[in-house]
């Protein structure tokens, strides 16, 4: 057995007491110790387990000790593969590669002849990661766990997340690239556009990051909120929402290709504005407005 530790701290406003939202502090302590057993997995063979230890909060940051036993595992095995080093190793390679990737899944990959992944991302810039980061990147769990203690645990712009082990930060991210943290969407992407457009509030997520829906004047739509500071707001309860209650949004849309069949992935990069509802006629003339603004720039 080998043991270790790593410092996970949560800094910013929200975090300046020492404090951190319950449902937040159980996804960023499940997502932690879930990421460390797959990643624990990809190297040491899948009869490696990890038993997480917590160590209380500290104040003037969200931050908290946690304890790892690496177990199941020969000691050979450990001794050439660096144990615990090439655990933390690979989950900063990991946490860099999804920053690298932005949230999207590889353009084009191909195997480097002295070993590991040439990987494109959907910007054309290029990198090499070894076999593991690769692996556990595209792994749906993994993303499920960076999402819960990275992208949850994020939702203003000016928060930030680092990890520390011995003394020094083996993983930073900032506010605005915690929405890359998430399970990778596959299939073929057909196309992507963006538009300014007013939707109506159908089901929105008080706590968490789930997808809200949403009513466009044609149908619903579920969309991921990306303005973490509209989140912010949400979550504080300084933005409070009626029946009826509109958003004028950014919104992007993404078209993929699944198992033959396109399909519609809703993303809202910003929220514009909020409108409560005073009535039918206040709610057709916003959409109204929006029509006739979208059809002068079309004029243009």
């Amino acid at each position: 057995m080998v043991e270790a530790s790593v410092k996970v701290k949560y800094s910013g406003e929200r975090f300046s007491r020492g404090m951190m939202d319950a449902y937040q502090a159980s996804d960023a302590l499940t997502g932690v110790a879930k990421f460390s057993e797959i990643v624990a997995a990809e190297i040491y063979g899948p009869d490696c387990k990890v038993k997480a230890h917590i160590q209380g909060f500290s104040r003037g940051s969200a931050e908290f000790q946690i304890f790892f036993d690496l177990i199941n595992v020969s000691g050979e095995l450990l001794a050439m593969l660096s144990a615990p080093n090439g655990l933390f190793d690979t989950i900063k390679s990991v946490i860099e590669f999804y920053k690298f990737l932005k949230g999207e899944p590889p353009k084009s990959t191909k195997k480097a002849e002295t070993g590991g992944m040439i990987v494109e991302n959907n910007e054309g810039d290029i990198t090499q990661v070894n076999g593991n980061v690769y692996n556990v990147t595209l792994n749906l769990n993994s993303g499920d766990a960076l999402e819960k203690f990275v992208k949850k645990g994020l939702r203003a712009e000016n928060d930030e997340l680092s990890m520390v082990y011995r003394g020094e930060e083996i993983a930073h991210v900032a506010g605005g690239d915690s929405k890359y943290f998430k399970t990778l969407p596959m299939g073929q992407k057909l196309s992507e556009n963006q538009t300014e457009m007013v939707v109506r509030i159908a089901a929105p997520i008080l706590h968490g990051n789930a997808r809200w829906k949403f009513h466009d004047g044609r149908g619903m739509l579920s969309a991921e909120i990306e303005d973490l500071n509209f989140l912010e707001r949400v979550h504080d309860g300084s933005e409070r929402f009626g029946a009826g209650d509109v958003l004028r949004v950014r919104m992007r849309c993404i078209q993929r290709l699944e198992k033959n069949k396109p399909k519609a992935e809703y993303f809202v990069e910003e929220v514009l504005g909020h409108e409560t509802f005073t009535g039918p006629e206040n709610t057709v003339d916003l959409f109204e407005e929006f029509d006739q603004t979208e059809g002068e720039k079309e004029e243009e």
